[in-house]
């Protein structure tokens, strides 16, 4: 329905996961739109490093050297996972929810 709503239709449905792959090729398989796995999904880049710069550091708790990378760094540096520290291994788990207002302009979560 969306591709059929917009303006200019796409060839090319790139995503980031790449373990999305075969839910998307599903979902696109009944569309001429191909699924290609790919880092350059620009919208994202733009929007999490947009975040990053005027969202993140003015919320409660942020803390500039957390964020790593210095001023250039970007959501796409990939680097060799460190372990955690034993204080920060969670051993409980709780599923939550949060209602959809929380999401929404003037929720809780910009």
């Amino acid at each position: 329905e969306a591709i059929e709503k917009a303006e200019v239709k796409p060839n090319i449905v790139r995503f980031f996961r790449g373990a999305m792959f075969n839910m998307i090729n599903i979902a696109l398989s009944e569309v001429d739109v191909v699924a290609k796995p790919s880092r350059c999904t620009f919208s994202l880049a733009g929007w999490l490093e947009e975040r990053n710069r005027d969202v993140y550091p003015k919320m409660d708790g942020y803390r500039p050297t957390m964020a790593g990378g210095g001023p250039r760094a970007s959501f796409l540096d990939v680097r060799t996972p460190v372990k955690l520290p034993d204080s920060l291994r969670g051993e409980k788990y709780a599923f939550v929810s949060l209602p959809l207002a929380e999401f929404l302009e003037g929720g809780g979560v910009n």
